[in-house]
């Protein structure tokens, strides 16, 4: 089903409730899917979408006793500087639209006259007969009273020479962000530091390792590795590189990513839509090592457009993005150290380096990426829309500076 199927929301502000024509998962676990917040933001941004309105009960409740795990990140996020690169011009550097989160009083006060219903009403209205986006005779308008600030945050580049000529010449692009959340103040005896050591910790020792590994190995393609800033604050790391980049994106075969790789309990996800190949060997070395390597169960959540690998995907690029999976810790200051699978990591570590290893070794004759997407052709039939639509002016400076609002 679409409920925008023959809506044109271009350019247009988007209200939407919680909830979908099935019944809502009460844990809230998974906060991707179309019925939350996250999953209705992706929607509205591939579809040109300028504001997502998302209105739910679930933000009345108490601040320490958040009902779903949607309303405590996004709760988070809230504390987060809104971040933007002068080179965006304005736009979000991350492939999601602003958003507006308001509870059901707030809709009733301000929006029901023009929707034709109260929240309750609407409520009840939507689970009992088909429902098409309808435009509204209105307008939305938000004031924001902020205080700009500039900042630099740096990414962290080392490069490694390939020994094959001419495959000395393509690259193969490893990445991890090293930036958390910082932290908030907390009530005495509570922990108020955002350990970050699965996201992003984990993945970036194990980007280092791999890196230092590969050093000895002298493959025949080049490698980059990248540790980028600001993922948190809207992929800013992996933005400024998309646009400031050191080679040219033609030279680039394959970007290889890892992102919360420390709590694998013999499981763990290879994002890598559309480019088969490097999804089926990453599998094959998981198995080598007991380690179960999932494809991604629901392509058509875009996880991609929060995640680095969005800014190498968006320029047709091939990529995989591994991770083990979201857990009660995720964002919370309790992601600490000691709850880290150090004998499982060293198995993913594996896979990730394998993977790696593979892509720089070659085979001759599969320039730029075109054997690890589908149908062997590098094309953007991998399915990630450049919803940017940002030009690409080269190489230069790798510094995420920009400006911040608190």
């Amino acid at each position: 089903m679409d409920d925008f199927a023959g809506s044109d929301v271009k350019g247009k502000a988007v209200i939407s409730l919680q909830g979908a024509p099935w019944p809502l998962d009460p844990a809230g676990g998974v906060f991707h899917p179309y019925d939350r917040a996250f999953g209705k933001i992706v929607q509205v941004t591939v579809r040109g979408g300028m504001l997502l309105v998302y209105v739910s009960e679930e933000f009345d409740s108490l601040v320490e006793a958040p009902p779903s795990a949607e309303v405590g990140v996004i709760r988070e996020y809230t504390k987060i500087p809104l971040a933007y690169l002068p080179e965006f011009q304005g736009k979000s550097s991350m492939a999601v639209c602003p958003s507006l989160a308001i509870i059901p009083s707030a809709f009733d006060k301000i929006l029901a006259k023009v929707t034709g219903g109260t929240y309750a009403e609407w409520k009840k209205r939507l689970p009992t007969k088909k429902f098409k986006a309808q435009t509204l005779n209105a307008s939305v308008e938000i004031g924001i009273e902020t205080k700009p600030q500039e900042g630099k945050a740096c990414n962290v580049v080392a490069m490694l020479p390939g020994t094959d000529s001419p495959l000395k010449d393509e690259w193969v692009v490893l990445t991890a962000h090293y930036d958390h959340l910082g932290f908030h103040e907390a009530p005495p005896g509570q922990d108020g530091i955002y350990n970050g050591a699965d996201d992003n910790a984990s993945g970036t020792a194990a980007i280092l390792e791999i890196a230092r590994r590969l050093a000895e190995a002298k493959p025949r393609r080049s490698l980059l590795i990248v540790f980028t800033s600001g993922e948190e604050q809207g992929l800013l790391g992996s933005a400024i590189y998309s646009v400031h980049s050191l080679m040219p994106s033609a030279q680039v075969v394959a970007n290889i990513k890892a992102d919360m790789v420390g709590r694998s309990a013999g499981k763990m996800f290879g994002y890598a839509t559309g480019c088969d190949e490097l999804f089926s060997r990453a599998a094959e070395f998981g198995k080598q090592k007991g380690i179960e390597v999932l494809a991604d169960p629901n392509p058509s959540w875009r996880l991609i457009h929060f995640v680095d690998s969005y800014h190498f995907a968006r320029l047709n690029i091939p990529y995989i993005d591994f991770m083990t999976e979201f857990h009660k810790d995720y964002h919370q200051p309790s992601a600490r150290y000691d709850w880290i699978l150090c004998m499982k990591g060293k198995s993913v570590s594996y896979v990730v380096r394998q993977s790696s290893t593979w892509t720089r070794r070659g085979p001759k004759g599969y320039a730029h990426g075109q054997a690890y997407c589908k149908s062997g052709r590098r094309s953007r039939g991998f399915g990630i829309e450049d919803v940017l639509g940002l030009s690409r002016p080269g190489r230069r400076s790798t510094d995420a500076s920009g400006s911040s609002g608190e």
